[in-house]
């Protein structure tokens, strides 16, 4: 279950640290002044996306949505490993916009539905130490990617995310089959 909260963690790290500081910065049509109202933008695609979702998991289940988050995880470093946004295609102009919305929806089913996945599992007077961990597990995730940072390139963190997001859904699956029901 804690894959969420570490591919969470590090893609969190890898938007503000790597995009924000090498890409986003450098965007001549948003530069380092946008970087406030796009991180604004990831939460607020965040919120919507929470609605929405819990829409969703109640009448298809947590699963598929738990599912969707992991993509919108592994296609931020795999969209910037491809596309490899740079000096010579202005890093990616406006369309850099689109790795915030994505970080949004993921950070959606972290926050919402990857929550309520940990009460299913975690239930009663088990779920504070449960969130507790939650927390825990995404703050060094984050932690440790802004060390991995400081002595290598945004393609090592990348390919962290793009391990850890294409995790997730096997791990959930496995986390099914074996859960203890109380």
């Amino acid at each position: 279950l804690g894959l969420v909260n570490f591919t969470f963690g590090f893609c969190a790290a890898f938007m503000n640290g790597y995009v924000n500081g090498s890409l986003t910065c450098r965007n001549s049509m948003l530069g380092v002044g946008s970087i406030g109202t796009l991180m604004a933008l990831t939460s607020l695609t965040a919120a919507g996306c929470s609605l929405l979702f819990g829409v969703v998991a109640q009448n298809i289940g947590k699963g598929p949505v738990i599912a969707f988050g992991a993509v919108a995880f592994l296609v931020i470093p795999t969209a910037v490993l491809v596309g490899k946004p740079d000096y010579s295609n202005d890093y990616w102009g406006s369309s850099l916009i689109f790795l915030y919305l994505l970080q949004g929806v993921g950070r959606s089913v972290y926050e919402s539905t990857n929550r309520a996945v940990f009460a299913d599992f975690f239930p009663g007077s088990l779920n504070t130490a449960a969130f507790a961990n939650c927390i825990m597990q995404a703050g060094l995730a984050f932690f440790l990617s802004f060390m991995i940072q400081a002595f290598s390139n945004g393609t090592v963190l990348a390919v962290i995310v793009l391990i850890l997001a294409g995790m997730v859904v096997p791990g959930h699956l496995v986390a099914r089959r074996y859960r203890r029901k109380p």
